[in-house]
């Protein structure tokens, strides 16, 4: 098992150590440090959404976080493909039932509309809220709004497109 764990931490390592430029509309990064972090941020966020502890705790290298770097999070936010979201939305949309079509409409016409507002699907378990939700985020996301997906806890989160928890997302 630790055979294993040191492997995959070696493959990574060799997989993100060549400098490599990424461009996302104007933002941009040119360093395999950069590009090291981001990763382990991703990979560390990801563990603890699901109820896990920091990388560190598990013997892997920490991520060097920098606080309060707002291009990150923006392009954490924006790096949706907008043809994957499309066809999600094309395939999905004609599924709503008329119930779920309502609560997508108004939902979508508020936030569309620079209206907001607080909406609280509530129905009981089956009926298709993580549904409705996940479109309403690939629709938000198509027209290169940031849209985020903020769940209590981290089995809830996993179930969102892009979804993390509220302690994640909101930690300082």
């Amino acid at each position: 098992m630790t055979r294993c764990i040191l492997g995959m931490r070696s493959l990574m390592l060799v997989l993100l150590i060549p400098t490599v430029t990424v461009s996302i509309s104007a933002l941009r990064f040119n360093s395999s440090g950069d590009v090291l972090h981001e990763a382990l941020s991703l990979l560390e966020d990801k563990v603890i959404s699901l109820g896990g502890k920091e990388l560190k705790e598990y013997g892997l290298p920490a991520p060097c976080r920098r606080r309060h770097n707002l291009a990150q999070e923006v392009m954490r936010e924006t790096c949706y493909d907008p043809e994957a979201l499309s066809n999600h939305i094309a395939e999905n949309e004609p599924k709503l039932h008329p119930e779920q079509r309502h609560a997508y409409n108004c939902i979508l016409n508020s936030a569309m509309g620079s209206e907001g507002g607080i909406f609280f699907l509530d129905a009981p378990g089956g009926t298709g809220k993580t549904f409705v939700t996940n479109l309403l985020l690939a629709k938000v996301r198509q027209n290169e709004a940031i849209a985020l997906a903020v769940a209590s806890s981290g089995i809830a989160s996993t179930l969102l497109t892009g979804g993390r928890t509220a302690h994640s997302t909101f930690n300082p």
